[in-house]
This record gives structure tokens, sequence and C-alpha cells, in this order.
């Protein structure tokens, strides 16, 4: 992730996108914002880069999965690439965030 420090910015301008950056994390565990940065269609790795700019944190690829799965749907395409097995191609499902808000308590309590 692109660091910034207040030397890089002018006036109130690293406050700014320190706090726009804030917000975004805190809406990725309760809104559906992180698929409003995705095409309609996307892969799962696609969803995952997306997650883990945001949240600045590595995610293993089994466990993200298990995560969202119960927030995207296959569909029946798929991405061709030259080289590798072609990827699906996903779309979000309505009312997923539910799902994230429930991993996330689960997970908070899991810690105390």
């Amino acid at each position: 992730m692109l660091e910034l420090d207040k030397s890089c910015v002018g006036f109130d301008h690293f406050e700014i996108i320190s706090t726009a950056v804030e917000r975004l994390r805190s809406k990725v565990l309760y809104t559906n914002i992180v698929f409003h940065l995705l095409p309609a269609e996307f892969t799962l790795t696609e969803l995952q880069n997306a997650y883990e700019a945001i949240m600045d944190k590595k995610e293993q690829a089994a466990n993200f999965r298990r995560k969202i799965m119960d927030m995207v749907q296959e569909t029946d395409k798929q991405r061709e690439s030259k080289g590798h097995r072609p990827a699906k191609l996903y779309t979000s499902k309505p009312g997923y965030y539910t799902a994230i808000q429930k991993f996330e308590k689960k997970k908070r309590r899991e810690e105390e």
C-alpha cells in the first residue's frame, strides 16, 4: 500500500486521506462497498486483492474464500488467461454484508 506522511501532502489533506481510508476500512466490514470497487463480474483473487489493499493486511487464500463464499455467487463464465487455467467469475449476492458482520463478531469474540 502507498505510504503517506504529512510532508507528502499540503494543508490538511493528510488528515482527510487518513479519515477516508479509516472510513473505507470500517465500511468494508458492514457494507457491500468493496463490490463497488470491482467490475460486476470478478474473480475471487480480484476480490481478495481489493480487500487486502483496503485493510492493509494479507489473508490466506483458503481462509478468505471460506469467509466470503456466502457473499458471492458463481457465474457460468470464466476469465481466460494465457498459460493458466481459466478463472471462474463471480458476482455479489444481495445482502452479503450480514455474513461479514457475523464473521467479524465471531472473530472478535474468539480474540477476547
